[in-house]
């Protein structure tokens, strides 16, 4: 799979609220490839205008976008085993919530959809059925730029939800994204006013993942997108600049994670899922 088939395209102001980035993906020729889609702390609203998506969770089939429907809520992934079959010529576009865009954006709490990819059948959601309808009305002939555009307009109109999140769950985020993970929990709800007991509680409901998790996976993806962007593969270093103990607990990390040794994704720095959930976390290096 050519890792340039998604390309970032700009967030229209109103919508950067709940979303990261947006990507589309797009490919003319006939393709069939597989992928295992890696965790990045964030969740998924997908639609697949052209071309198939299929998805398995430990072997099975989860969801077939011929028969589910082309609009796609993907939820975090913890421990599942996930693969992701595309068929082509292939356009789909990923758009990639916040932490709590999910639940702020659908309604839609991310225990809800941890580790599932579901269609709107499958969620009591009219937010996201509603998002499903208006985006199935586009013209068969419609170009590229025009889908791209239909799909942000379908998003930007989309009426803002009345969902109540504590304000110190949202400041906890922050404090533990803008640290890439390296926090303990504990001093985290202290600094934001709550018991750690409540802050994990909250946490998990919205997000999806224990807050640990969430820590972890932000601490390897900073370190895979650093080692992507670095002329050198010295795994020792990477491991003290990222905040690791050792090269060994770097490399158990990124074994856990992201399935192979970093000096292995050393080697093939262009792959797919490298390069989409490395970008993950370059994305918020370049806005500190």
């Amino acid at each position: 799979m050519n890792p340039d088939v998604f390309r970032e395209i700009n967030i229209p102001t109103k919508l950067q609220t709940y979303f990261r980035r947006i990507l589309v993906g797009q490919v003319t020729e006939p393709i069939q490839m597989e992928v295992e889609p890696r965790a990045t702390g964030y969740a998924y609203l997908s639609w697949i205008a052209q071309g198939r998506w299929t998805g398995f969770v430990n072997d099975v089939l989860e969801i077939d976008s011929d028969t589910n429907g082309r609009v796609i809520l993907s939820g975090q992934i913890d421990n599942a085993s996930i693969i992701t079959r595309f068929e082509g010529p292939l356009w789909q576009v990923f758009a990639e919530f916040n932490a709590l865009g999910q639940q702020q954006f659908l309604g839609i709490p991310g225990i809800e959809t941890l580790e599932r990819a579901v269609g709107p059948q499958s969620l009591n959601s009219a937010v996201f059925k509603s998002i499903d309808e208006r985006l199935s009305k586009f013209q068969d002939d419609a170009s590229h730029e025009q889908l791209q555009q239909h799909f942000l307009q379908v998003l930007e109109s989309t009426p803002e939800q009345q969902v109540s999140i504590p304000e110190y769950l949202h400041n906890g985020i922050n404090k533990i994204e803008q640290c890439n993970g390296f926090c303990r929990i504990a001093e985290i709800a202290k600094i934001v006013g709550t018991s750690e007991r409540q802050f994990r509680r909250e946490f998990v409901q919205a997000v999806g993942l224990k807050p640990k998790n969430f820590c972890n996976v932000l601490q390897v993806n900073t370190a895979l997108a650093l080692l992507m962007n670095r002329e050198d593969s010295k795994i020792a270093e990477l491991a003290t600049e990222c905040g690791f103990v050792d090269q060994a607990h770097l490399t158990r990390a990124f074994q856990k994670f992201l399935g192979a040794s970093p000096l292995s994704l050393a080697a093939n720095a262009e792959a797919t899922v490298a390069r989409f959930v490395g970008q993950c976390r370059a994305v918020e290096n370049r806005v500190s």
